[in-house]
């Protein structure tokens, strides 16, 4: 879909005021650190989304570090997936310092690495890759 910084910007404004959303998946779209930090800003006040993803939305360490934050709020996320952007030491201390302190229901975060699967011309290779 390519939403941006200016698409997440304009999501986050309608997703303050919901209250029937549940789910929210933006992966693989390119949001960058402005549009974690808008999107985050939304999540802090929302209390329908249990489950949000954004994998591979070219989050960095500033981009996370806005979420966090928004987790320590949040009192309705449950599922909460960011595997496959650039979190960095950084970003793990804020998303650490979070799940020490947060008394919300949060039981997933998902942080993991991506990777991109390629073909492989090699026939011993095994069939995923």
């Amino acid at each position: 879909n390519n939403i941006g910084s200016t698409g997440a910007a304009a999501l986050a404004v309608g997703l303050k005021d919901n209250a029937s959303l549940t789910t929210l998946d933006l992966s693989d779209n390119p949001l960058g650190d402005n549009g974690l930090a808008a999107l985050a800003d939304a999540l802090q006040n929302n209390a329908s989304l249990t489950n949000f993803s954004a994998t591979s939305a070219s989050g960095g360490p500033a981009g996370i570090k806005a979420l966090a934050k928004s987790l320590a709020i949040n009192t309705a996320l449950e599922h909460v997936d960011l595997a496959g952007n650039d979190i960095g030491d950084l970003g793990a201390v804020e998303l650490g310092t979070v799940l020490c302190s947060s008394t919300g229901p949060l039981c997933f975060l998902g942080i993991k690495r991506r990777q991109r699967r390629r073909k492989c011309r090699c026939k011993s290779a095994p069939p995923d890759l």
